[in-house]
């Protein structure tokens, strides 16, 4: 594989789990 295409997949992971951890957090806020 090339170093480009696990970047994509590192962001496209990064962009996957932001919105999940902001979900969780406004949840346990309440």
């Amino acid at each position: 594989m090339h170093g480009r295409t696990i970047y994509l997949l590192a962001v496209l992971a990064g962009g996957a789990i932001l919105p999940v951890q902001v979900a969780l957090n406004t949840l346990l806020r309440r």
